[in-house]
């Protein structure tokens, strides 16, 4: 800690200390001008009077009132106290209405008291505005002591409005209806504030215990008690100046002893928003020392979830630590909240969105795939809550810039999702926001031409690879080869005796095998030019005519060398059995119980000695496996 913090800190803790002998809490008024706090101690009050004080009592006119029918005000009862001053409820006779009349309390009559109230009513009084309480007279009782006569309020404080019962939910959050009925206030007070500044005057003390409400709607300002000239501000014996206002809601310059400036009451309206927004004083703490360190500090607030984004932007604006961060002036303040009124519905639909952006910008950084229907649907309802927004206001530069990103992500999530064309929609989108960083399209322009390369790559490797692809040609040919495999069957026991298909029967054999085999050629002719021929179909076809080979080539080659015919047609089914295993491993394993058939009906025949007629059974049913399956029999992709 500096030693300038160590001072301002030992500075704060005296105060503290003596403000708590005193009986004063954080939520009253510190008024350096009224504290009797012991001889020895040394204060420079403020002279704030343009006129001698002497001659001003002289030239104050005398009113008269009284508890019974005599002169002009009839007194009644008493309204309220406060630290200096008693108010009291009077009928005024001549104009037959009721009237409020302040004075010095009679155990804080003193020539320092006298004087505040002196000048709380040549402030009132100069600054005639609908929202400041009008003064209506200004003189002496009978007493010689001086008595003010304002306008006597119906009302109730706005304090007591924002705390009464039921007003806000458990959390503390207003109502929609009455949050805005509360802006409407602070709007009020601020231009009471902004009439105020332009005549260089200072309130000081600002907050809702000090605006009053009246049954129709009517708002004022009061309290006026320790206000003061912009240029008028004297410094205490010690250098610095006078500690004055609320420490609730006291700006860090003013808890620290520097000069109140015109962004100090800023603070106080921003304070007074705060307290609105959040039901509770805009600094806080166990100990009247604890809430004047936490004014000093004024660390900026993180409002809940339920506060909308810019009015806590606005809020911390008008709060913020250092002056210069801070709205200029009161009617930059009120500015701000008018815009936020005039664009509220926009401003919702933004901070709506905004939560579906960080959400769909958190999730887009790792896994997508789980996720990607609940992507989709964040960043359509933030992009339809963006545009909607911009149909109200179509300046809004969160909306503006909200919908930028939203495209931005949503572009990158569709990239990675392959979804080009939707991708490439948002991009165009997004090209025609001003501002957009053309670094950022050019980048995703990249993301997306590679992605259609990729795509592309894919897209060819799963034609070359999808089974379906003329699939009715291929059944066709098995459809074929079913037909012409009986046939060929029918016509052989009908041409040849079991004699001629006996072990040395090789010419009926191979002319068998080579019937089949041609008839497979013929039927991939007939359909040559429908097959489209991707790399399934060419491996296929040309594995199956390879598998067909195996017949003839065998059976030439028993004949070659001598081979009893029986045995040689045993190792063909094996050697076939062998093929379409691998066949049904490499491009269909839905065939594999024709491949467990035809190995059924393998082993069987090694018992048999007539195997002909088991044989081209099995061939039936493999090829009808195939045909159905194998060959296709389903649809096509949908690749690009």
């Amino acid at each position: 800690m500096s030693d300038i913090q160590q001072t301002q800190r030992a500075n704060l803790s005296m105060l503290a200390q003596t403000l708590d002998a005193n009986g004063i809490s954080p939520s009253m008024t510190i008024n350096p001008n009224l504290r009797d706090w012991g001889a020895d101690e040394t204060l420079v009050v403020e002279s704030r009077l343009e006129t001698n004080f002497e001659e001003l009592i002289d030239a104050l006119p005398n009113i008269e009132w009284s508890a019974r029918a005599q002169g002009d005000f009839i007194l009644r009862d008493p309204l309220g106290q406060g630290g200096m001053g008693i108010v009291y409820l009077a009928t005024q006779r001549s104009l037959g209405r009721d009237v409020a009349v302040k004075k010095v309390r009679p155990d804080r009559l003193t020539a320092s008291s006298t004087r505040q109230l002196i000048h709380e009513a040549q402030l009132a009084g100069a600054l005639d505005h609908p929202a400041i309480l009008p003064v209506y007279s200004f003189g002496l009782d009978d007493q010689d002591q001086p008595i003010l006569v304002m306008k006597r309020i119906s009302g109730k404080s706005w304090l007591d409005e924002l705390s009464a019962e039921g007003a806000r939910s458990p959390s503390g959050q207003l109502p929609d209806a009455k949050l805005l009925d509360h802006l409407h206030i602070l709007m009020e007070v601020c231009r009471a504030m902004e009439f105020a500044h332009a005549r260089g005057i200072l309130h000081r003390d600002l907050k809702p215990e000090n605006v009053m409400l009246g049954e129709f709607g009517e708002v004022y300002v009061v309290d006026w008690g320790v206000a003061v000239h912009v240029d008028r501000q004297h410094k205490t014996a010690e250098g610095g100046y006078p500690i004055v206002g609320t420490p609730s809601y006291m700006s860090p310059e003013v808890a620290l002893g520097m000069r109140c400036e015109p962004e100090s009451d800023v603070f106080l309206l921003g304070a007074c928003l705060h307290e609105l927004l959040v039901d509770e004083p805009r600094h806080v703490g166990r100990s009247l020392m604890n809430v004047l360190v936490n004014a000093a500090r004024c660390e900026p607030y993180d409002y809940p979830a339920y506060v909308t984004s810019e009015l806590a932007r606005i809020a911390n604006r008008a709060c913020h630590r250092d002056l210069s961060q801070r709205y200029a002036s009161v009617a930059e303040l009120r500015e701000a909240l008018d815009g936020y009124l005039e664009h509220r519905a926009a401003i919702l639909l933004c901070d709506k969105a905004e939560s579906r952006v960080a959400a769909l910008a958190q999730a887009t950084q790792g896994e997508l795939s789980e996720r990607s229907i609940e992507l989709r649907s964040f960043q359509t309802e933030a992009q339809f809550a963006y545009k909607q927004a911009l149909e109200i206001w179509p300046e809004s530069p969160r909306a503006i810039t909200g919908l930028a990103r939203c495209l931005e992500l949503g572009a990158r999530h569709e990239i990675a999702r392959a979804n080009l064309d939707v991708a490439e929609h948002m991009l165009s989108e997004l090209a025609e926001f001003p501002g957009v960083d053309p670094a950022v399209l050019s980048e995703l322009r990249a993301a997306l031409e590679e992605a259609r390369e990729d795509a592309s790559r894919l897209a060819k490797i799963a034609r070359a690879n999808d089974a379906g692809i003329s699939s009715r040609e291929k059944f066709g040919i098995a459809v074929t080869l079913v037909v012409s495999k009986i046939l060929i069957s029918v016509a052989a026991l009908k041409l040849f005796s079991r004699a001629d298909m006996a072990s040395d029967g090789y010419g009926p054999a191979i002319i068998l095998s080579w019937t089949s085999f041609i008839s497979i050629g013929v039927a991939v002719g007939a359909f040559w030019k429908r097959i489209q021929w991707n790399s399934y179909n060419r491996r296929l076809i040309g594995s199956v005519m390879i598998a067909a080979g195996v017949a003839p080539s065998m059976r030439m080659m028993g004949w070659w060398m001598q081979i009893d015919q029986s045995k040689l047609l045993r190792v063909e089914m094996f050697m076939t059995t062998v093929l379409i295993s691998m066949i049904a491993l490499a491009f269909h394993m839905r065939s594999w119980w024709a491949v467990a058939i035809y190995a059924a009906i393998l082993a069987f025949a090694a018992y048999t000695d007539y195997i002909v007629v088991p044989y081209n059974l099995a061939l039936i049913i493999v090829i009808v496996a195939f045909g159905r399956s194998g060959f296709g029999f389903q649809r096509a992709q949908n690749v690009p």
